[in-house]
């Protein structure tokens, strides 16, 4: 759906528009396949299931960290093999199982879709003399992106700088284990400004043809 206005104040000729689009999708039918499931770099997994939309996560739920207290009342769920130590990610079993039992595939399920629910524009032209304006943004909103190992690179490969999100992640007081920052799934919604064009008419040179009289607009551009 899209939404234009158009109009004249004075000298100022000025357009509004804004657009809205949603995305929805299931699987019908998958070929007389069983579930689908796809690996995607080294830890983010995607299932092609049916009645479910394309680009379902496929993974574990996550309960926050195990604390002390925690493990010491045995109030735990092992993962291949492995007993979990303060500051481990709380995986969530998705079957009626006890504590100190092993969380296995059969846990995983569908934690979001990286199709946004909404995609949206706006923009903004205004005129003036001898001076154009115009800007657009974008966004979207309803889904979710793998926070997977962009998250650690900073820490082991060296080839990238840590950014906001890494500072201040652990501390005394805040024990993250690095693999909750390796596997996460994070939602997702913004809008950003894409295009600013400022556009300023220098002169006007007339030019005289046989059929018409036209002008030949000097421009200058300013775009970001």
């Amino acid at each position: 759906m899209a939404l234009n206005h158009r109009n004249k104040i004075g000298a100022v000729n000025y357009s509004i528009g804004a657009n809205i689009a949603t995305n929805k999708n299931k699987i019908t039918n998958l070929g007389g396949s069983d579930n689908i499931i796809q690996t995607s770099s080294y830890i983010v997994k995607y299932i092609l299931k049916k009645g479910e939309s394309i680009g379902s996560f496929y993974g574990f739920k996550t309960d926050g960290l195990y604390t002390q207290a925690d493990i010491d009342a045995g109030h735990y769920y092992t993962l291949s093999g492995v007993v979990p130590n303060a500051g481990d990610i709380k995986f969530v079993p998705q079957r009626d199982i006890e504590y100190k039992q092993e969380i296995t595939d059969e846990d995983r399920t569908i934690l979001g879709k990286d199709v946004p629910d909404f995609t949206y524009g706006v923009n903004l032209s205004l005129q003036y003399k001898g001076f154009e304006f115009s800007m657009f943004g974008q966004g979207i909103s309803g889904t979710k992106v793998a926070f997977d190992v962009y998250g650690v690179h900073p820490f082991y490969h060296g080839q990238d700088s840590p950014r906001k999100y890494h500072l201040k992640r652990w501390t005394e007081e805040n024990r993250i284990h690095m693999r909750h920052i390796l596997a996460s799934i994070q939602q997702v919604a913004y809008i950003q400004l894409t295009t600013v064009i400022l556009v300023i008419i220098i002169c006007s040179i007339p030019i005289i043809s046989v059929s018409k009289l036209c002008h030949w607009d000097i421009q200058y551009h300013l775009q970001q």
